[in-house]
């Protein structure tokens, strides 16, 4: 972990690829160091969100019972997650949408997804905890399930921006558009809660 990127780094980083990439919604934002400390009303304040629903972040889950013969972009490994900070997710639900997105091809036997291990997620998105982003990451056929309430938040959110004290603020629409894999909006309810 010495080598990490400075804040500074990773900012002027992001800066460039969303200017290189026409991404017109964006806003980075460096926080305090102690914002993981506060509340989530008080982080809501610092970004000038109008409620906790928009703050969220990205996960990545892990298929640990994936069997590479049948990979496939409806049979993933990994998948990133963006949902609110205030959903709870189920790894269970989260396995039970895979299958679904498999057209239950494939028997159960295939389908347990568990919240990655930190070392795993550092070297397939190259982010740390609390700064990981589903843009720029080191491995890029990860699709990304969006949350379906996040698309209610009059556009936006906020979430990791590449580096534990600077967030990013991002349509969900050019989220979408932008992405670089498969992009999903599941309805979060039916799933986990």
């Amino acid at each position: 972990m010495n080598n990490e990127p400075t804040l500074q780094e990773v900012y002027d980083k992001m800066s460039q690829y969303f200017e290189e990439n026409q991404f017109r919604s964006i806003q980075l934002q460096k926080v305090p160091n102690d914002y993981y400390e506060r509340s989530l009303e008080e982080r809501a304040q610092i970004l000038k969100a109008p409620s906790t629903a928009y703050l969220c972040k990205t996960i990545l889950m892990e298929n640990t019972a994936f069997d590479p013969q049948y990979m496939s972009p409806r049979y993933p490994q990994y998948i990133a997650i963006i949902v609110q900070y205030l959903s709870k997710i189920r790894a269970e639900s989260v396995s039970k949408w895979a299958r679904k997105l498999n057209d239950n091809q494939l028997g159960k036997k295939n389908f347990h997804f568990r919240l990655a291990p930190e070392d795993v997620t550092y070297q397939l998105t190259g982010y740390r905890h609390n700064a990981l982003t589903p843009f720029l990451m080191n491995h890029k056929n990860i699709p990304l399930v969006i949350s379906s309430k996040i698309v209610y938040n009059d556009g936006f959110f906020w979430l990791g921006g590449g580096h534990v004290d600077l967030k990013l603020r991002i349509s969900v629409e050019e989220c979408i558009q932008k992405y670089t894999d498969y992009v999903y909006i599941v309805n979060i309810d039916n799933y986990w809660i």
